[in-house]
């Protein structure tokens, strides 16, 4: 099983998490996250999740399957017709129509 690397916030009770794919390097990691609106500082001070820098956070609730949560900041989304909308971070993710069960499309 490959280690994947994670970007996670750093507000007390947020549990956002950003999983990055497995051949990702930092780097990647890291501009990948700030292209999804996440607030990764480059000196060691607080990352804040997209959720947290909208004032819609912290995010307390994860998504239980891999349909329902936000490739985004790991919160829970609603499944909806036009994709999986996030309830913490606004994104809606559209689904990737050519799986046959139709998973959100991860970045």
């Amino acid at each position: 099983m490959p280690f994947r690397r994670a970007v996670a916030c750093g507000l007390p009770g947020c549990l956002a998490l950003y999983l990055a794919p497995p051949q990702y390097g930092l780097d990647a990691v890291r501009f990948a996250a700030i292209r999804l609106g996440w607030d990764v500082p480059a000196a060691a001070v607080t990352i804040r999740c997209p959720a947290c820098r909208l004032g819609t956070g912290p995010v307390t609730q994860r998504g239980a399957t891999v349909r329902d949560t936000c490739p985004c900041c790991g919160g829970s989304a609603t499944p909806t017709e036009y994709g999986a909308h996030c309830t913490w971070c606004g994104r809606t993710q559209p689904y990737d129509r050519t799986a046959a069960d139709a998973q959100p499309v991860v970045p």
